[in-house]
Order: structure tokens, then sequence, then C-alpha cells
């Protein structure tokens, strides 16, 4: 069955779709995301800002823990100043490496995969000006996993990844008080979180002063008790001391992998930060509940059209399914789906109009949903 939902989508650079909870489909594609390492998520680690001379123009780094298939389209990675205006870029390029320096991981853990993505603009950026950088939700890895499968944002609502950073002044100083993006967020309502993707924060400047004391003062608790060493790994950072955070996987390996725990509230304490020019954020705590359970799996395939109808392989957790239409592959922000199926049927009764990109996302019986499948382009 299908229903046809009137909306219509946001182009504004902050965007969500709500979730929630989970229940068996009939058709199984693949195995839940739970503990594997193979399903674990995609994180954005943190960034370099490469302030060149002019008239060279300035370029941006991200590093991500694994392979992406970035290729520079549309709406992968999107940059806005501070009055929320687009900045053009001009080219988007990838390379191996995921800006951890082997020398943050202690032993035995290695030095994971991932890529960076170097973004280069137009031209110069300006002088003392925080920017925000948005990583579309619907970029997928080697593991056919999305970089949205396992965030929420302060709602709970599935989202992109967004961080800040921030320019130097014409003195080369950073001024104001060092800025967050916590992964969670901040008041993150109860029970949305999913339990596979890294818990931490990226800083809108390098934190030079103090970068070792953040690292040995972070806490992930529940209660009064540490869950370091068994719900996730001992907190790292990327060499550019612009990400911290503490990973749930470092290897190849099912048995290096962690997840939190189902239900739990949990704990997040970032430590006081200083940067270079000494501007000090103080200490402070998000609090935060995981899902009660798993959030449906993901999709190994895209959806596929024929003779009127759109058809795709079923994922278990799913009772009923999302479906999208727009007209780039990698729209970066929407706010409800154009369809929806109101049981666990993997087909409908509709033809894309040419030109459009169609995805599918599985929502389980309380609401919550995966990540978005690849697309289908007609």
């Amino acid at each position: 069955m299908l229903n046809k939902i009137s909306s219509s989508k946001s182009w504004k650079y902050v965007s969500v779709i709500i979730i929630l909870g989970l229940l068996l489909s009939l058709t199984v594609q693949s195995a839940f995301a739970l503990n594997a390492a193979t399903n674990k998520a995609i994180n954005v680690l943190g960034y370099q800002l490469l302030d060149n001379t002019s008239p060279t123009a300035d370029q941006l780094k991200v590093y991500l823990d694994k392979n992406m298939s970035i290729d520079g389209s549309d709406y992968q990675f999107t940059v806005y100043d501070s009055s929320n205006t687009e900045i053009d870029i001009s080219n988007i390029s990838s390379a191996s490496g995921s800006g951890v320096s082997s020398s943050e991981f202690p032993s035995p853990i290695t030095l994971p995969n991932g890529c960076t993505a170097t973004l280069t603009f137009e031209s110069q950026l300006t002088t003392d000006t925080q920017y925000t950088v948005t990583v579309s939700r619907v970029i997928r890895a080697n593991n056919n996993l999305n970089v949205g499968e396992f965030l929420v944002d302060s709602s709970g609502n599935k989202c992109d990844r967004m961080f800040k950073f921030k320019t130097k002044n014409s003195s080369n100083e950073y001024t104001g008080t060092p800025y967050i993006s916590e992964m969670p967020w901040d008041n993150t309502s109860s029970n949305k979180v999913p339990v596979e993707g890294n818990i931490g924060f990226i800083v809108d400047r390098p934190i030079e002063n103090n970068h070792d004391s953040v690292l040995s003062g972070m806490t992930l608790k529940e209660g009064v008790d540490s869950v370091v060493g068994t719900d996730c790994f001992p907190a790292m950072c990327v060499a550019t001391h612009t990400g911290f955070f503490f990973p749930m996987t470092y290897g190849g390996t099912d048995s290096s992998v962690h997840n939190l725990r189902y239900g739990i509230t949990y704990a997040f304490g970032v430590p006081q930060l200083v940067d270079n020019d000494s501007n000090t954020r103080g200490a402070s705590t998000v609090d935060f509940s995981t899902t009660a359970s798993d959030i449906p799996a993901k999709f190994l395939y895209a959806p596929t059209f024929s003779s009127g109808t759109l058809s795709w392989t079923g994922v278990t957790g799913a009772n009923h399914y999302h479906i999208y239409v727009d007209t780039s592959k990698y729209w970066g922000n929407y706010s409800t789906p154009d369809y929806a199926t109101t049981d666990s049927s993997t087909s409908i009764s509709f033809t894309p109009t040419s030109g459009t990109y169609v995805r599918i996302e599985a929502v389980d019986s309380n609401g919550n949903c995966n990540g978005l499948s690849n697309y289908l382009a007609q």
C-alpha cells in the first residue's frame, strides 16, 4: 500500500527527517548493523584548513574513517559563511588517509584506512569568519553504509554531518570562544542515538595548547561509571587537533569493534579547550540516550523501475518504507518523504519523472530509520 505525502523540500542548509524504533520485516537483505566491523558507522573525524597565500585559493581537508564514494557532485559537501551564503567550491578530490597520526593510537590499536576529501574554494576565505560545513548524509562508503546511517540531530532526527571552522583575523590570530560540534548534539532527545557511531566533537579551530589534556580529560559515563574500554575505545584525535572522539572501531575484524548499549543514558564530558591564542572554552557535559534496539539494516542495492513499478530489496527490521525523489543525486536537504508505504511491501506503482533520483529509507515499527539507499537515476 502507498501513501502520497504532500510536503515541500527545505533547501536550507540544516536538514532532518523524523525517526523512531524497530521490528522485523519479511524480506531480508542484510544483517543488522550491529557487531560487525564491515558494518560500522562512517565518521567525520576532523579537518585541516589550508590558509593559502593570495592568489592561491584556500582549501579544506575533511577527514573520514572510511573510503568514500567522493565524486565532487553538488551537495556532497557544502560550505556556508556566517550569513548563510554558500561558498563556491571549484574542485573536490579524495585521497587515502583519515588524518589520524599513528602516534595517537595506543597499542594494539592500529591506524584505520579512511580518506581525505579536499575542497578547493573558488577564492580565498574571509578573515575572522566562522564557516559551516555540511557533509551529505547520502555519501556512501565501501561497506554500503552512508554518512547519515547512524547520525541524529538534537531532536533525534536523521541528518547530515555538520561542523564549523573559523579563519584567523588579519593579525593571524583566532578570536572568540572555541566552538564545538558534538556527536551526538547537546540535549539529543531520549532514546534516539544509535549505538554504532563514534562519540566526539569537532572544534572550529586547532586546539594546540592543551590537546593532550583534552584527550585525557574526555569522559563517557553511565551514571558515575566510566564505560571507556568496555563500550568504546580510549579517546583519540586527528593530527591537526580539530577533531576528538571515542572510536567504536579500529580495524577490520569483528574483535576490533565496540558498540554502546541499548537503552542506556550516557554522559559525554568535554574538558576545557584552549586554542593557540589562549581563547578558552569551559568544560561541559552532553547527556544522551541510545535506542532501545537496533535500527533497520542497511541497503545493499538501489531501487529498480520497470513497467510502472518501483521495487527494492527489503531489509531486516523494516516495518514500512519512505521514498524520496529529487532532481539532485546528492540533494543536501529534505523535510519529509515524497511517498511512504503503509506496510512492509517492497514495491509500489510509481513512475519516476525523467531527470530525477529515487532513494528508499527503511522505517521500523517505532519510527527509527536507517540510512538512505543508493539512488536510482531516471
